[in-house]
């Protein structure tokens, strides 16, 4: 039997990773869920896309603010 979900009985195999971006840190990382914290600093302010690119501009987006 094709096992479909990951462990967390929610998430689809098949579902697409969020790219995100640490707003803290600015720690780039992929996830599953929407909820996640970042794995380097813990902090919850986050920002998540499907498109790489939007990831990609939020990071610069950070970086020309400071």
């Amino acid at each position: 039997m094709e096992r479909i979900y990951y462990p967390d009985g929610v998430t689809r195999i098949a579902d697409p990773f969020y790219k995100c971006v640490c707003r803290k840190c600015r720690h780039f990382f992929w996830a599953v869920t929407n909820g996640c914290r970042c794995p380097e600093c813990g902090s919850d302010d986050v920002f998540r896309s499907f498109d790489k690119g939007e990831a990609v501009a939020e990071i610069e987006c950070l970086r020309e603010s400071g």
